[in-house]
């Protein structure tokens, strides 16, 4: 490839060149110039030139199955997450005048904003070493700083990994708008090869910045891309992280870190895992590249001999046994570092020991002796001849076992002495049960015993369902073991059985258990039959024991038949007819009349039960009644008419359906002639019963007008009531009013000849009479009219009229009939007084005077000083007022305190304090004072009292 530059503006005057990966191609101009000079220029490049291009990440990686974008929906991520990195030379640029020309698409220019800020603090949060991202401030790339380009603001953050970034990087994000990628991937085909397969592509990346004339660009082959494998070609997933990285000279390296951001990492390699004899010296030779800045060895407790290079001797240490890991660590341009580990195992010269689970063997057991040390070696176990790092022996005495050990560090030998341990006798007591009871059997001469049932002890408790044998271990206190057997025999329970039956309700059945010899009801009865009744379905259990005490129960169920519900009819009859009953439900029927079958006839005169008994097929019996129920008889109602002699009539009865009349007529109304006699109907009700009754036909007499009673002298402004005894005739009456009305009396106001008028069906008859009108005058004066309570006053009778009585309301609670009563008031008010007068006919009249009796109040006295000095002068505080009806006083202090209250006028203050019952001292006290007197108005006030001792 070919990269280019551009001298700063200084040097641009003196020459320009172009540079290729092998030579430089001098312009015409400088053909003169000394080679020299262009080295000492070429040495200081980087220097002098503004920005250098280090590495491209050309194949982004796509998390998942890459992702969407609202503006290109089918978009790959790939287009966001590309990335360039570049040093700024001494002088620091302007991200202002910085540009970009993409091998593809145009350059959208940068974009510094809350989201490309959200951006670097979440790719910061998944550093794990000391590297650090931050964004440019104020648009300056500091000179010599690391910057990394990204693609677009609108990158995925988990698509290519800086966690272990060792560098600060500012980084630099192109605007959004473009989601199809800058760079071309590989163009080898999508076989994995060892070579590549496409053709040459070249692509040209260009940055560059205007105020200094500087621009870099650089070239990278698409088909050289290797993929994740180290080789060419594959899919786009196997080429994801394809990078191409540039030296100072531009010439490119393809590498490919995987999905990580494109920067060099570090990389250590501590060298092959390795073996040494304790106190042997080992030669260590590690590799390491990128940009790593020092190295470093750790590990075990021995010492390098030069800690700080790749290559190093260890000598181990007093605490290296066994195997060891030992570290190289290269450090980076930050704190921390990357760290690669051997491991370096150490063995020492054999120095073997035996170990075991003890030192002794039960009689006929085996035993296993093991080695016991670190490292490895070749091992020979006597007697036997046995190698490796175990031997299981079985002795049948004491016996002497010898170790040989040995390697290239050595030999060495060691004993074990193993002791033979005699078994245990074990015997065993059996057991017999019942079967389905639990049993014992006993181990002795052992210390602890194992059951085949997995249980452990001397006894083992269980319950077999048959004759079984346990097999039980026993051992001792050297863990030596005997085996025996114990046995459970298993009697079989007895085969007790018990008969079910079947009763009536209120019955008895016999029970009989059979099977065994002494048998136990649910009852308590211990017979093997027993007598029961029970009402319901009843389930009776009962126990047997044969003659090994074993035992069985068996259930015996009485069955309870139910009763046959027997049915019968109710009916009713007329009073002497006859009523058929019949009955079902049963097979069998009998009746309290001594009559059998299911229907039979009776008669009853009365309302009458009749009891049924039913039988079915068990022979269980249950009873009916039939209600037998006499019917009333009709009630045949039939009027009795009156009519005027020779006028037919007509008779109607009722209380039946149909009815027959004593004339042969049929229905509910015959017309019979106006004769006085009587004629029979017989009625018919729906229920076929039959009564009669008996209508009577009387003649009307003629009308007769009959003499008035009541009032012939009526008095003024009051009405009087003329009437007339019954009679069989209508009454209408008339007067001077013109016609009065019908009916038996009617009321007047006038005086006048009032006419009566009988009549019926048969005529009319009058009579007349005259009624005159009474007045009495009620009047009267009285002396005084007004006078002070209490007054007396006398009242003068001037009424008129004849034989007339009198009646006086005083209005005070007293009432006279004297002609001119006299009285006394003590109250004062308004008195109304009334005169009743009434004279012989009862007619009366009223006079009224109203009076006024007037009355002073004496004044309320409340005193303004008092004395309680206990001389009976002045001790208590009054309230004093003839006139008091009601009265509320209480005291209080200056601060507010009340001190004393009363209710009664009767009552005072004696200066003491009510609470404590303590006279107050002198001083000046307030009251508060409401009270009612005898016209009972109520008046409040306040005022002070001065207290004096």
């Amino acid at each position: 490839m070919m990269r280019s530059m551009s001298i700063p503006s200084k040097f641009a005057t003196v020459f320009s060149f172009v540079r290729t990966p092998d030579f430089f191609i001098f312009a015409p101009q400088m053909r003169k110039i000394v080679f020299i000079l262009f080295l000492c220029l070429a040495g200081s490049l980087l220097n002098a030139q503004c920005l250098q291009v280090e590495s491209i990440l050309v194949d982004a990686c796509v998390p998942g199955g890459g992702c969407t974008n609202s503006q290109s929906p089918n978009c790959s991520c790939e287009g966001k997450n590309e990335m360039v990195l570049f040093k700024v030379g001494n002088i620091a640029i302007s991200t202002n005048s910085l540009t970009v020309t993409w091998p593809n698409n145009t350059f959208r220019g940068w974009n510094q904003n809350l989201a490309t800020a959200n951006i670097v603090s979440t790719l910061n949060a998944t550093i794990f070493s000391c590297g650090y991202l931050k964004e440019p401030v104020g648009g300056t790339l500091p000179a010599n700083s690391e910057v990394l380009i990204i693609s677009s603001w609108d990158m995925c953050t988990g698509a290519n990994s800086f966690a272990n970034l060792q560098d600060t990087l500012v980084v630099l994000f192109q605007d959004t708008g473009n989601y199809q990628g800058h760079f071309a991937n590989h163009n080898n085909g999508g076989t994995v090869s060892s070579t590549p397969t496409g053709t040459v592509a070249l692509r040209t990346l260009t940055l560059n910045y205007a105020p200094l004339s500087c621009a870099e660009s650089v070239t990278y082959d698409r088909s050289l891309l290797v993929n994740s494998l180290g080789s060419y070609g594959g899919s786009g997933g196997q080429n994801d992280g394809s990078t191409v990285q540039f030296d100072a000279a531009g010439n490119p390296t393809y590498v490919n870190y995987g999905c990580q951001a494109p920067y060099t990492p570090v990389v250590v390699n501590a060298g092959a895992n390795a073996i040494i004899c304790y106190n042997d010296t080992i030669a260590l030779l590690g590799n390491a590249s990128g940009p790593y800045t020092s190295l470093a060895w750790s590990g075990g407790s021995g010492t390098f001999s030069t800690g700080t290079s790749l290559s190093t001797n260890y000598i181990p240490g007093s605490g290296d046994n066994g195997t060891i890991t030992l570290y190289l660590t290269a450090l980076g341009k930050c704190q921390g570092g990357v760290k690669d580990s051997m491991q370096l195992t150490i063995t020492p010269a054999p120095s073997p020991t035996i170990t075991a689970n003890g030192n002794s063997v039960c009689l006929g057991s085996s035993f296993v002796l093991s080695v016991n040390q670190q490292g490895t070696a070749t091992y020979t176990w006597n007697p036997g001849n046995a190698g490796g790092t175990s031997y299981t022996v079985s002795p049948t005495a004491q016996t002497v076992y010898t170790l040989d050990a040995s390697n290239n560090c050595g030999n060495a030998s060691t004993t074990f002495t193993v002791n033979v341990n005699s078994l245990p006798v074990i015997s065993a007591v059996n057991d017999s049960v019942c079967k389905g009871n639990p049993g014992t059997v006993v181990a002795n001469g052992a210390s602890t015993y194992t059951w085949n049932t997995g249980a452990s002890g001397s006894s083992l408790n269980t319950s077999p369902s048959s004759t079984t044998q346990y097999t039980v271990i026993g051992a001792d206190a050297n863990g030596c073991l005997d085996t025996t057997v114990a046995e459970i025999f298993v009697y079989n329970l007895p085969n007790v059985t018990a008969n079910s039956a079947s009763i009536c309700p209120g019955k008895f059945t016999v029970l009989t258990a059979a099977g065994a010899i002494t048998y136990t009801w649910s009852t308590f009865q211990t017979s093997a039959s027993i007598n029961v009744s029970p009402s319901v379905q009843t389930t009776y259990t009962v126990a047997g024991t044969d003659i090994n005490g074993c035992s069985d129960t068996a259930v015996a169920t009485v069955y309870v038949h139910p009763l046959p519900s027997v049915s019968s009819n109710n009916t009713s009859i007329c009073p002497g007819g006859t009523a058929i009953l019949n009955a079902s439900g049963a097979l069998t029927y009998t009746w309290n009349t001594s009559q059998t079958g299911s229907s039979i006839s009776v008669s009853p005169s009365s309302a009458t039960g009749y009891t049924v008994i039913g039988t079915d097929a068990n022979g269980c019996n249950n009873f009916s009644v039939s209600n037998v129920s006499i019917y009333a008889l009709p009630t045949i109602t039939v009027n009795s008419p009156s009519t005027c002699p020779g006028t037919n009539t007509t008779l109607t009865a009722s209380g039946a359906s149909t009815y027959s009349w004593s004339t042969a007529q049929s229905g509910t109304s015959i017309t019979v002639p106006g004769v006085a006699t009587s004629y029979t109907v017989a009625g018919t009700d729906a229920n076929g019963c039959v009564n009669a009754a008996i209508a009577t036909v009387s003649l009307l007499p003629l009308p007769v007008a009959q003499a008035v009673a009541g009032d012939t002298i009526i008095c003024v402004y009051q009405s009087g009531t003329l009437s007339v005894n019954a009679g069989p005739y209508t009454y209408s009456w008339s007067g001077p009013g013109g016609n009065l009305g019908n009916g038996l009396s009617v009321s007047t106001t006038q005086a006048g000849v009032y006419t009566l008028t009988a009549s019926n069906s048969c005529g009319s008859a009058i009579t007349q009479f005259t009624v005159a009108m009474s007045s009495p005058q009620a009047g009267f004066g009285s002396s005084p009219i007004t006078a002070n309570a209490p007054a007396t006053f006398t009242f003068t009778n001037s009424s008129s009229g004849t034989a007339l009585t009198n009646y006086w309301d005083l209005a005070n609670g007293n009432s006279s009939t004297q002609p001119n009563p006299t009285t006394t008031y003590t109250v004062e008010g308004w008195y109304t007084i009334s005169l009743i007068v009434t004279d012989q006919y009862g007619c009366k009249d009223t006079a009224t005077i109203n009076l006024l009796v007037t009355d002073t109040l004496l004044p309320v006295i409340v005193p303004n000083v008092f004395t309680p000095n206990g001389d009976q002068i002045n001790d208590v505080f009054f309230v004093e007022g003839k006139d008091l009806v009601s009265l509320h006083c209480a005291i209080y202090d200056r601060w507010g305190l009340k001190l004393y209250e009363w209710n009664d006028p009767k009552d005072g203050w004696n200066g003491k304090n009510a609470a404590t019952g303590q006279s107050v001292s002198d001083g000046t006290y307030y009251y508060i004072l409401t009270y009612t007197d005898r016209k009972g108005k109520m008046t409040s006030g306040t005022g002070f009292l001065e207290l004096i001792k």
